[in-house]
């Protein structure tokens, strides 16, 4: 049997990649991984992730068939998908909204390998997965809560942005 061909990508940087098409067989998660990235550096990854932009029907749905066949709920998936979690960091003053979205994508693979996470846990890592220069309004955030909701400590998280951008803006 004939083995397949690879892709050859060629990076802005001049840097060659070459990506042989998924058999099936390999591993899933790594081969994601390298077209994931390599989409990343060509400012194509909107085609399949739907965050930023509406994406081809035909591309997101194909990436998400490729995804329910072949992604594993084996536990060293699992344990690659929250190492990728847990060890998210936000650089200092990095993009939150990009921040945000890499968060949500790491939630999102984890669903799909059926681990849940409480709203307060969620809430919880994405507050630890911030910056250092959150460390006031983390501390502001927490007082006096026994709980937090998801999507009101995003909510919080934006305003406060706005909040910082306005405020330099008048000084």
């Amino acid at each position: 049997m004939a083995e397949k061909s690879s892709t050859s990508f060629r990076s802005s940087g001049g840097v060659k990649f070459e990506v042989k098409p998924f058999d099936g067989k390999s591993n899933f998660t790594l081969w994601q991984r390298k077209i994931k990235n390599i989409l990343i550096q060509h400012d194509l990854y909107f085609t399949i992730s739907g965050v930023e932009f509406k994406p081809t029907d035909i591309a997101k749905g194909t990436w998400e068939k490729l995804e329910k066949l072949y992604m594993r709920k084996s536990l060293s998936n699992k344990l690659t998908l929250k190492d990728q979690l847990y060890g998210l960091k936000m650089e200092e003053s990095g993009d939150v909204k990009a921040h945000l979205n890499d968060f949500n994508r790491c939630i999102s693979d984890l669903i799909r390998v059926n681990v849940k996470y409480e709203e307060d846990d969620k809430a919880l890592l994405l507050l630890r997965s911030l910056s250092d220069s959150f460390k006031h309004f983390k501390t502001t955030l927490l007082f006096g809560k026994d709980t937090l909701e998801y999507d009101t400590v995003v909510s919080d998280i934006i305003s406060y942005v706005k909040m910082n951008k306005a405020s330099e803006r008048e000084a």
